[in-house]
């Protein structure tokens, strides 16, 4: 009885029209990777050996693909992250740190922009003291 009542109200939600679905919403491409043959054959030398780390590879994948370049493909934001199954932000912010910051910069990970206070565990103190007593 619980089960076909709490089905009722759903459905009396659903079709009141008080809800809202969330759309994808595409973005337009705001930054143009152009790549230099060199970076792009290190690219792809990256991508072929496989040796790297799968998120670094799959950012080497996105710059190769968004490259607007003569030489490049230039695919859409769309196109992009349907291939590699990433978001359209995802594209943006590689393409974005891309432009801004430089290749190297774009294909591995930021590093965080603080730095974290260390801190000592009560158990390590007592495994250390604990140590020095034997």
């Amino acid at each position: 009885m619980l089960c076909q009542t709490w089905l009722d109200k759903m459905a009396q939600f659903l079709l009141s029209g008080k809800y809202q679905i969330r759309k994808a919403v595409k973005l337009n491409k705001k930054y143009f990777v152009k790549l230099t043959n060199k970076q792009r054959q290190h690219l792809e030398k990256l991508i072929s050996s496989g040796i790297a780390p799968a998120r670094t590879i799959t950012r080497a994948h996105i710059l190769l693909k968004s490259d607007c370049s003569p030489d490049g493909p230039d695919w859409t934001y769309a196109r992009t992250s349907e291939a590699f199954n990433v978001t359209d932000v995802t594209i943006s912010k590689i393409c974005k740190r891309f432009v801004e910051s430089g290749f190297e910069a774009a294909h591995y990970r930021k590093k965080p922009d603080r730095e974290y206070k260390r801190r000592s565990c009560c158990w390590c103190l007592g495994s250390i003291y604990w140590l020095k007593s034997k």
